[in-house]
């Protein structure tokens, strides 16, 4: 229980009259003289005076330990509130900036400014190990004094891969150096980390559950000044930061294969609109059909071979077979879409007007966008052979 000034008050009254009411007793039961009496009260006095001036001294003694003790634990109390306000501002800071990029190299750059904002740390830079063995720096913040400016930094086994860069990225874990100016894993780089102002150093591997995205590497001003705690928060930035480019090559990756779609999609229809054109200015006829031998495509010049035109041709079984040549045309169909081809064939044929036509054909399977079988005649005249047995059906 701490003390208060009521009961400072209540403890010197009591204590006072205690002695009071014992004094009184004590000297009334001494037989003395007006002299002996006199002395008697000059020694209860002082007396009096001594016991409550060090019972008084005893408890201001205790009241002044319990508001020492008061202070500092406020004291403790607003730098862990300032500490957990840090902590709280660099992950607002970070996750604003994981939210707010669209590039890699946006939330690299935009999380490196963030940890040095509060002030705890002098600088921080953003690497990525590079195949070659080496880590390039894609990102930096703060002050640096030019400490960035030519330093070779790998993630070998070679002395300069042993650093906390090289052993956060081989090893996929934190590394903290608290001294530079006693730390031996400086000693390739201490001279110039010293002349720019850092004494502390950490590096924190960039990941996520798959993958290693870079590393993030923090100086401070202070020895030691890089404490479990503060790292713990560089981690979760870090972890973020990892989901962040995860969710940023996703997207890109998606948005890269939709950009193909697209441009396959120009190309096809390019490709098929040469076919087309290709196909309607060919001197000679081109038809297409699918394996029941029904039309699906008829140019100009077949109109001209075959003299029907296409709206009365397209949809038709093939106006150049007579009915009792159906089975046997469509056997050898059958044997195009199964892979026969034939090239130069004279044959003769039947035209929508009822004459004959003797054509040079050729054909071959062919296969639409959509995995559908068709085949393609082509034919030209070789010689008009006179009336035919009988007029195509028109």
């Amino acid at each position: 229980m701490g003390l208060t000034p009521s009961r400072i008050a209540i403890a010197y009254i009591v204590v006072a009259a205690a002695w009071i009411l014992l004094s009184d007793a004590v000297v009334a039961a001494l037989p003395a003289s007006a002299t002996t009496w006199a002395g008697l009260s000059v020694v209860k006095g002082w007396g009096f005076v001594a016991v409550t001036g060090s019972i008084l001294y005893l408890l201001v003694r205790r009241l002044a330990r319990d508001v020492a003790r008061e202070r500092d634990s406020v004291a403790m109390a607003e730098a862990s509130l300032a500490g957990v306000a840090a902590s709280l501002r660099l992950v607002v800071s970070a996750q604003d900036a994981v939210m707010g990029a669209t590039t890699e190299a946006d939330v690299l750059r935009m999380v490196c400014e963030a940890l040095v904002a509060d002030g705890r740390l002098r600088f921080a830079w953003a690497g990525v190990a590079r195949p070659d063995r080496t880590v390039a720096a894609v990102a930096r913040a703060g002050e640096d004094a030019g400490y960035l400016d030519g330093l070779d930094v790998r993630w070998d086994d070679s002395p300069l891969g042993r650093d906390p860069t090289g052993i956060a990225v081989l090893e996929r874990r934190s590394v903290v150096m608290e001294d530079i100016a006693t730390d031996e894993r400086a000693e390739p780089w201490r001279a110039r980390a010293l002349a720019a102002g850092f004494r502390a150093s950490a590096a924190v591997p960039i990941a996520d559950a798959d993958a290693l995205h870079g590393v993030l590497n923090v100086y401070a001003a202070q020895a030691g000044s890089i404490d479990p705690g503060h790292i713990a928060e560089i981690e979760r930035v870090a972890r973020e930061t990892g989901y962040a480019i995860r969710a940023i090559r996703a997207r890109t990756d998606r948005d890269d294969a939709i950009v193909a779609e697209i441009d396959a999609g120009r190309e096809l229809a390019a490709a098929n609109e040469r076919y087309a054109r290709l196909v309607a200015e060919a001197p000679l006829s081109i038809v297409v059909t699918d394996l029941d031998g029904t039309v699906l495509e008829w140019n100009a010049a077949s109109e001209r071979l075959w003299r029907l035109p296409a709206e009365r041709a397209v949809g038709t079984f093939a106006p150049w077979i007579l009915p009792d040549e159906r089975a046997a045309f469509l056997t050898f169909v059958a044997d195009v879409a199964a892979g026969a081809r034939t090239a130069g064939v004279v044959r003769a044929r039947h035209r929508g007007d009822g004459t004959q036509v003797i054509v040079r054909t050729a054909n071959a399977p062919i296969v639409d966008a959509d995995g559908t079988a068709r085949i393609l005649w082509i034919s030209e005249e070789v010689a008009e052979a006179g009336p035919s047995r009988a007029p195509v059906a028109r």
